[in-house]
């Protein structure tokens, strides 16, 4: 460890301590002046040594500023990544598969380069950490996406990256937009044959998981596209076997990549499975990744209210029309025409589906069989709106079995805009 002084810290000016300096020394010399009882020699060290402790505590009144510094050598790190893909097993051309993959590793040698640290990954679908031994090469997908992303989040710990892959990327976004943020040198060693494949390659699918019924759905198709420019293809959303939209794309370059976007109309209530598919094009490399699956859980969102009247008015219709303009609302209405008769049919509403209740009036002669059913409205988080335009009192509430600790009825109103009754049965 080595100490560099860096100078003084003092806010005072320089000629205030070399006042100091000459009064301290002229201390020292004042204190042994008179003392002739010793050796002159002596007497004149002992004034030396007082000036001298003087001065050094002069000094640390400057604040002088002293740096350690220490120095210590560190092999620089280099990250290997290692294509861990199928398609590096495959013999093309001069390119013998896993044998040539193995021999170009065995050439470049890397634990006997003593002046580098070396950082291993094996990347296919994803990035982990190995080692050139445990290579497989039996990945479904190519990530290099995924593998620039490992280099740059280390790049304050490495200075270099040595990229091993065929450039054949089936997965992620096109690591050429990455690239470019990328601080440290990356030095690719390219495998496989030198000829050029012509491919199609549904990348990736961006939809939510879950959808409303009754909406439109966006769907994001990330497309790549090698070796087939100026040539058309499509690409096409289907659902059990059949195609719902299509688009038609004719690529300028020899590699590029695309995005589709597709509205889909969610009709139906549950999980719905889709794919996104591109027909296979003739000299096409495989056809493997031309399509990919994706699913939908389609859920109904909208209000189920039940309308029942027991009386012939305006404001029936009135409140029902309102209610049907909403597109979130999915109204079943019921009109009483005594006993258990009713207009659209029996009362058949099963309590648990609804959300809301509105009841217009009040039976005049006896009540219908279901309504007198102990738990027809004991139904938990079910709203209850009442309005009438006939008395109506909270006696005869108990007809239709109403649970008075959960509903509050007011005194008798009539029409829109008057006093009603409404509540929540829980």
């Amino acid at each position: 460890m080595d100490f560099v002084f860096q100078g003084f810290q003092s806010a005072l000016p320089v000629w205030f301590y070399l006042l100091l300096a000459v009064a301290t020394l002229t201390i020292a010399w004042w204190s042994y002046k008179d003392i002739r009882s010793i050796n002159p020699a002596f007497r004149y060290s002992l004034i030396a040594l007082r000036g001298i402790t003087y001065l050094i505590l002069i000094a640390l009144l400057i604040n002088p500023l002293f740096r350690s510094e220490s120095t210590r050598y560190e092999n620089p790190n280099v990250l290997v990544m290692f294509d861990n893909s199928a398609s590096l097993s495959v013999n093309k051309g001069e390119y013998k598969g896993a044998e040539t993959y193995e021999e170009t590793i065995s050439t470049l040698n890397f634990p006997a380069i003593n002046r580098l640290d070396f950082r291993y990954f094996m990347f296919g679908n994803e990035v982990s950490p190995g080692h050139p031994d445990s290579l497989t090469l039996d990945g479904s997908a190519t990530n290099i996406f995924n593998a620039a992303e490992i280099i740059r989040n280390n790049e304050r710990d490495a200075k270099a990256a040595v990229l091993f892959s065929d450039g054949i990327f089936n997965q992620g976004q096109n690591p050429l937009f990455l690239s470019r943020e990328l601080n440290i040198p990356v030095f690719t060693v390219a495998l496989g044959d030198t000829s050029r494949l012509q491919d199609l390659v549904v990348q990736n699918v961006v939809s939510n998981s879950t959808g409303y019924l009754n909406t439109s759905h966006p769907v994001e198709v990330n497309i790549l596209n090698q070796g087939f420019a100026g040539e058309s293809f499509q690409v096409q959303l289907i659902s059990d076997g059949e195609v719902l939209q299509s688009q038609t794309i004719t690529p300028n370059a020899s590699v590029s990549t695309h995005t589709v976007s597709f509205q889909l109309q969610l009709n139906e209530e549950g999980l719905q499975q889709y794919e996104i598919s591109i027909p296979e094009k003739e000299g096409e490399w495989t056809d493997a990744n031309n399509a990919q699956p994706f699913s939908i859980e389609v859920l109904d969102d909208r209000q189920r209210i039940l309308s029942l009247a027991f009386e012939i008015h305006p404001d029936v219709r009135l409140v029902r029309s309102l209610l049907l303009q909403d597109e979130n609302t999915q109204l079943s209405t019921r009109t009483w025409l005594g006993g258990n008769r009713f207009i659209n049919g029996s009362l058949s509403v099963d309590p648990d589906t609804l959300d809301l209740v509105v009841l217009q009036g009040y039976p005049s002669q006896g009540v219908p069989s279901q309504l007198s059913e102990p738990d027809f409205f004991h139904i938990r988080k079910c709203a209850l709106h009442h309005y009438s335009n006939t008395p109506f009192t909270v006696e005869q509430s108990a007809g239709l079995k109403f649970n008075s600790s959960y509903i509050k009825f007011s005194k008798p109103g009539g029409g829109i805009g008057k006093p009603g009754a409404s509540g929540r049965v829980d």
